[in-house]
């Protein structure tokens, strides 16, 4: 799961550079070709911005945020929600490197003197602007709602020390009651897991499909850089 969030962080990037074709005058070649290598430097430095970030959220091990061990010991509290702060933190960094991100490509992009060069970039990626907003949306508000779920069993168990203990890998209750709660939290952390994994599984197809694209559109920018 949380690789698979890594890879997405950078990955749904890859959706914004599809669609309209590259078309461009005779006359234009020599100022578009500068144009392109401007273009593909713009989006190296962006892509490297998101693979810093996707290396930093595979280094956060959520898998084990709610082993028995954490929820039922001081320390284990403690760590398990360090982690949690720490993909939260995460996520925000996200949200904000998207925004910039936006902000500079419609900058750039409005910055681009007028021709069949500017009208081909603001096609191609004017049009799946809104699919990739919605994409990294839905994806952020299914991690969030993941963690919020996680972060609920860990405050409940902060108020169970003492009360709630473990014996090798298996919880040791006090009471009825305190088993159906933990099993409800518990629930819904699963009820979340599952959305996401649906979430990751649509953006990945998404991904799939534009690097389809990309490839072609790649091949349009070689072709002009040659000539």
């Amino acid at each position: 799961m949380t690789k698979a969030i890594a890879r997405l962080a950078t990955g749904v990037l890859m959706c914004l550079f599809v669609g309209g074709t590259l078309a461009v005058a005779a006359n234009e070649e020599q100022e578009a070709k500068k144009q392109m290598q401007e273009m593909l430097a713009f989006t190296a430095k962006q892509t490297a911005q998101f693979n810093d970030l996707a290396l930093r959220f595979d280094k956060v091990d959520m898998n084990a945020v709610l082993s028995v061990q954490n929820i039922t010991s001081t320390s284990g509290l403690a760590t398990a929600k360090a982690t949690i702060a720490q993909f939260r933190a995460l996520l925000a960094e996200r949200r904000l490197l998207v925004q910039t991100y936006m902000t500079s490509l419609d900058r750039y992009l409005n910055e681009l003197p007028a021709g069949n060069f500017k009208a081909g970039a603001m096609s191609s990626i004017g049009g799946s602007k809104a699919v990739t907003v919605k994409l990294y949306s839905d994806l952020d508000t299914s991690q969030t709602s993941w963690v919020d779920a996680m972060s609920a069993v860990l405050d409940w168990s902060t108020g169970q020390t003492g009360k709630l203990s473990a014996q090798g890998d298996q919880l040791m209750f006090t009471s009825a009651t305190q088993k159906a709660e933990l099993t409800s939290l518990i629930n819904k952390v699963g009820l979340a897991e599952a959305d996401l994994k649906n979430v990751l599984s649509a953006t990945a197809a998404a991904q799939t499909a534009a690097q389809e694209k990309i490839k072609a559109n790649m091949q349009a920018a070689e072709k002009l850089l040659q000539k």
